[in-house]
């Protein structure tokens, strides 16, 4: 099936830019495009969202860190997951590198604290990053901080919110066509319609096929997505959508890990060829999402948000890796198993929102309601294989064929949350938000198709936030806030002497201070932030150690970030994020102080566009990312993973043939060819992209 997509549409192009009215406002070119609900308003290329879990919130009028990634960043960037999608972000970093098609097991940092888990349109979705459908993504909302509060049971670093797509009232089909120089083809097909005024719909297919940058490995990735919304009365609306992502990356090798031989020192050519690492592989990946969501407006004040989702992730892989340092004679122990992973994610919200007014001070009180049920699954198909490899000449031993299915431990939660927030604005250059939430977490560990639970931790919390927000200036914001958020406890790995085992919920703790500066250089906003944040800290010291919780991971830090356009054909977004990350108040020693594992001190992202008004229609593009050197283990010993720098440059041109408008993109990711190691492998080549869009 991915091969019929492909070959029907790789040569063809997809969607024109959005029809919009460009109008000047203060000095500001703006887009506005009518939809069905509201006016969005587009500022320089980015949307200006709402927080919905507090109340459809501007996001530029609240005391948080927000930034807000729009369908057309996305889409401009050929973004395939997650990570790709959030390329700009400085405070954002993968925790796996591997084939620019994969979809497995993914995660990310923000703020140098795991994410594990990002929201879909609001509610919990899975544990897998690269298993988002990125041609149906709307935007990525990327919440610095107080998630805990805001969203509930999430990492005290962040929340990623993706927002699916829904009809737009418009009618048509788009094409896009997709190809790399490491010989992998993809395409994408959207199409849009109405069924009369009151109802529309949006669907969208997609599929990579082809090879990729380690040598002997393939990847194929099919999506498809379809939303529907009705609208029965001017007072309500309905939205439905559904996605599915099925992703297969198979190959003779596995992904390069960095490793380091007896005296430190990083090894950087390795069996085959630089990128590879001798070993079967494959992962298998299969994600279905269902979404339900309603909007009633009672009144011109009032208003109730009701959604329930649904979804099912599963991985079947076979990989391996390697364990400790290269010794004298070139050769490293090797371990090779197959597994099984798959997560169920049942959730449920109620939004309710008043506004009112007494005398000039406006007000805005959110009641919102949460409850997610969760149960996610591991086993290994036999107990694997570990040897020794000797990483010029491949394993010294044949790979053993796996055995019968060993299941490992099933976990099982049940998450409530209540949160009430409340926001006014005593003067029109002041804005106070504040509030309380309630949550439960019960949760188990059990040992798969037994009756016996391994662990069984839970607790509740009520947790407070307070933020304040104070206008100097018409264009400069300042603003300072606290919060607190309960979350999950980890779960033990399987290696550890207490596998499996639940640690109870713990409780983050943040302070933050920041500032927000519309048309601080030239149209473009500045704004920057400092915090602190403090987690008990779960760890164990490497296989055959106890998984404990001891001290805390204490994160202080900073961000400076610029979104807009800085001259009128210059656009810049990204910025720099500085991150003290240390452990505290451990009982060991040799922990205490240490640096958080693979937490860079210095990290920059930025993306740029320059659209030279002397050729219509061209963009060129370029893109900086970087990180200091991080630690490898705790505690810190000499083992360090180098600081790295890569640059990305491309050009899109826009034109019209006939009476369609085509644009062509052109990108090569990492120009210098650096080899650099991200998170705990060996980061991307130099690839080259090309793409073409139009309408039909």
């Amino acid at each position: 099936m991915i091969r019929i997509l492909l070959a029907s549409v790789a040569l063809v192009g997809i969607t024109a830019p959005a029809v919009a009215q460009n109008q000047e406002i203060d000095g500001l070119t703006v887009a506005l495009t009518a939809a069905e609900d509201q006016t969005t308003i587009l500022v320089t290329g980015r949307r200006d969202s709402q927080l919905d879990v507090i109340g459809g919130i501007s996001v530029r009028d609240v005391p948080l860190s927000i930034r807000v990634v729009d369908a057309e960043t996305i889409e401009d960037r050929d973004a395939l997951n997650l990570s790709q999608m959030l390329f700009a972000d400085p405070s954002f970093t993968s925790t796996n590198a591997s084939s620019e098609l994969s979809s497995s097991v993914s995660t990310g940092t923000i703020r140098g604290f795991l994410v594990n888990r990002y929201m879909s349109n609001g509610l919990p979705q899975g544990f897998s990053w690269n298993a988002a459908p990125a041609e149906a993504v709307e935007r990525v909302e990327v919440l610095r901080g107080v998630s805990g509060f805001a969203y509930g049971f999430m990492s005290p670093g962040g929340a990623v919110n993706v927002v699916t797509k829904s009809p737009r009232g418009r009618t048509g089909i788009t094409l896009t066509g997709r190809a790399s120089s490491v010989g992998s083809f993809g395409g994408h097909v959207e199409a849009e319609g109405q069924f009369g005024e009151q109802a529309g719909f949006r669907l969208n297919v997609a599929g990579e096929a082809g090879d990729t940058y380690l040598d002997g490995v393939t990847a194929e990735r099919i999506i498809a997505a379809a939303a529907f919304n009705f609208k029965p009365s001017e007072s309500t609306q309905i939205f439905l959508d559904g996605n599915f992502l099925r992703s297969i990356t198979d190959g003779d090798v596995l992904s390069d890990p960095a490793l380091f031989d007896t005296a430190g020192r990083l090894q950087t050519k390795l069996a085959n060829t630089n990128y590879n690492f001798g070993s079967p592989e494959k992962y298998d990946v299969l994600n279905k999402t269902i979404n339900f969501r309603i909007v009633q407006q009672i009144g011109p004040d009032f208003t109730l948000v009701a959604a329930a989702q649904y979804a099912d992730y599963r991985e079947i892989f076979f990989s391996g890796g390697a364990r400790g340092r290269i010794d004298a004679n070139r050769e490293v122990d090797f371990f090779y198993f197959p597994g099984l992973f798959t997560s169920n994610d049942l959730g449920a919200s109620l939004v309710a929102t008043y506004k009112f007014q007494t005398g000039a001070v406006a007000h805005k009180l959110t009641v919102t309601g949460q409850y997610t049920n969760g149960k996610t699954g591991s086993g290994v198909f036999g107990s694997g294989t570990v040897g020794r490899y000797n990483i010029d000449t491949g394993p010294l031993a044949p790979v053993t064929p796996p055995g019968a299915l060993n299941r490992g431990a099933d976990q099982f939660s049940d998450e409530y949350g209540v949160l009430v927030s409340y926001m006014v604005e005593p003067t029109s250059w002041s804005r106070i938000l504040g509030g309380i939430r309630y949550s439960s977490i019960s949760a188990a560990s059990r040992q798969a198709g037994a009756t016996v639970t391994v662990s069984e931790p839970g607790g509740s919390k009520t947790t407070p936030f307070v933020g304040i927000m104070i206008d100097p200036t018409s264009r400069l914001s300042l603003y300072a806030n606290y919060a607190q958020g309960l979350e999950r406890g980890s779960r033990a790995p399987v290696d550890a002497t207490n596998p499996n085992i639940l640690l109870p919920p713990v409780v983050s703790e943040q302070y933050e201070a920041g500032f927000k500066w519309d048309r601080a250089i030239g149209a473009a906003q500045l704004s920057g932030a400092i915090f602190q944040i403090k987690r008990p800290n779960d760890y164990y010291l490497g296989p055959g150690t106890l998984f404990q919780r001891s001290g805390l991971q204490r994160n202080r830090g900073g961000e400076l970030l610029v979104s807009g356009k800085v001259l009128t054909e210059f656009l810049l977004t990204g910025g720099v994020t500085y991150l003290d990350a240390v452990i505290a108040q451990d009982a060991n020693p040799a922990v205490n102080g240490s640096r958080s594992v693979r937490v860079p001190r210095w990290q920059v992202a930025l993306a740029a566009e320059y659209a030279p008004q002397y050729v219509t229609g061209l963009t060129l593009t370029a893109a900086l990312a970087g990180q200091s050197m991080r630690e490898v283990s705790l505690p810190n010993d000499e083992l360090r993973y180098p600081a790295f720098g890569t640059v990305d440059l491309g050009a899109r041109y826009r034109m019209t043939i006939g009476k369609r408008d085509v644009e062509f993109r052109v990108r090569v990711d990492n120009v210098f060819n650096k080899r650099f190691v991200e998170n705990y492998v060996w980061g991307s080549p130099r690839i080259g992209y090309l793409s073409i869009k139009t309408t039909i």
